[in-house]
């Protein structure tokens, strides 16, 4: 197997908020591969983007202002590792929690809790709360917001990089099993 259907193959098993949707592109050299859609009206949010809290506060990338400006932000803490902040109105929140409570039946081991909602202040900060970061363990002032699609995605740096590692070896593992039947390496 070429390296480049072993990323094709790959891009289809890990989770999207691995990858960088640049990334989708430049595996496949011009369009995305087989089974990954990307609908750029649809897919507000791209990108990864390092940034600092002070005082509370962050900046959110200047790509992400105009489609959060004069809409609700509800939060979300996933796993206890993470802000996830969904752009919309307040008939949101139903849908939202509705999805929330069938995706635990799905993952149950997964947490996930509805925080409330928030608008950005002027220029595009946002403010979060230290119960809120605390809740979600953003102890550094380096944070990693991530360009969900539809949503974004708030870690902190040193979460970011255990997750980036997790990754990594859970790569290594996929890599090992499909040797094992008999494709060849990349």
């Amino acid at each position: 197997m070429k390296r480049r259907e072993f990323l094709k193959m790959i891009l289809l098993i890990i989770p999207s908020f691995y990858l960088d949707p640049k990334t989708v592109f430049q595996v496949e050299g011009r369009e995305p591969p087989n089974g990954i859609s990307f609908d750029k009206k649809n897919f507000k949010f791209r990108g990864r983007y390092q940034k600092q809290i002070k005082d509370g506060m962050v900046l959110l990338p200047e790509a992400f202002i105009p489609a959060t400006i004069g809409k609700e932000l509800h939060v979300l803490a996933v796993n206890s590792c993470f802000l996830t902040l969904i752009p919309g109105d307040k008939y949101n929140k139903e849908r939202i929690q509705k999805e929330i409570e069938e995706f635990k039946m799905i993952e149950p081991e997964t947490r996930i809790s509805y925080l409330g909602t928030t608008k950005l202040k002027r220029g595009g900060g946002l403010f979060i709360p230290r119960d809120m970061r605390k809740l979600v363990s953003l102890r550094t002032p380096e944070v990693v917001i991530l360009g969900m699609g539809n949503s974004i995605e708030i870690w902190d740096e040193k979460n970011w990089q255990i997750e980036i590692k997790k990754c990594e070896k859970d790569y290594q593992e996929i890599e090992k099993k499909l040797s094992g039947l008999g494709c060849k390496n990349v």
